[in-house]
């Protein structure tokens, strides 16, 4: 923070401080009227007006407005529930888009309770403008405009029970961490119905009667022969 105080047409007064952890600071000045200005990395700079009147205290309050980023993240996928039988696997599809100015470094997460179900493929980034098509290339160097495409591969264990499940998929952006956007992703278990054996039975009693058929018309035949 510094403080200035035209003396005279030709000189200034200036003073300077460092504000405690708490943002807090203390500053001792003559009486007059001070023109206050405070800086902070990252903030746009505030000024104000003051009046010091010798023997006693003046309190300020001071709010600084943080300076856009330029950063921005958009996170969309086609495809956001599914219903898989137990021991199933399913492959979704996400776009990653650096909406900020300048390149980024996206980072993208999966989150929730059954997180180890799921798995991120190997990014693959398309220029949005610009020649060339789609190259792999680390999520870290994402021009804006950009759409990092990252697949998402869930695999249902075949002990899951039946049921509704979901995760939370975020992108947040490491020029400005405040900067995220996220999806979630719904699955529906279901139980996976068992395999019945079929087979072809013929009953003892018709099989007997079939045999028993055949050998009296073979003797039938037989003894009309010998007559």
């Amino acid at each position: 923070m510094t403080t200035e105080q035209d003396y005279n047409l030709t000189g200034h007064y200036v003073n300077s401080t460092v504000s405690g952890e708490d943002g807090s600071f203390e500053m001792f000045l003559p009486g007059g009227d001070f023109k206050v200005t405070v800086m902070k990395d990252g903030y746009e700079p505030f000024s104000t007006s003051l009046k010091v009147v010798p023997g006693r205290d003046v309190n300020m309050d001071i709010f600084l407005v943080k300076k856009p980023s330029g950063a921005g993240v958009n996170l969309s996928s086609e495809k956001v529930s599914a219903e898989l039988l137990q021991g199933e696997s399913l492959m979704i599809h996400l776009e990653v888009m650096n909406t900020g100015t300048g390149t980024d470094t996206i980072i993208v997460e999966i989150s929730g309770k059954m997180r180890e179900w799921a798995s991120l493929g190997e990014p693959v980034i398309t220029r949005s403008s610009g020649g060339g098509g789609p190259y792999a290339q680390s999520i870290s160097n994402i021009d804006d405009y950009s759409i990092g495409n990252v697949d998402v591969n869930i695999s249902v264990p075949d002990d899951a029970q039946a049921g509704k499940y979901n995760f939370t998929i975020r992108a947040t952006s490491q020029k400005d961490p405040e900067t995220f956007d996220t999806m979630d992703i719904y699955i529906t278990v279901k139980e996976k119905e068992n395999e019945e054996e079929v087979g072809f039975v013929i009953p003892s009693v018709g099989i007997g009667a079939f045999v028993l058929s055949l050998s009296i018309m073979g003797f039938v035949f037989l003894r009309r022969r010998a007559l």
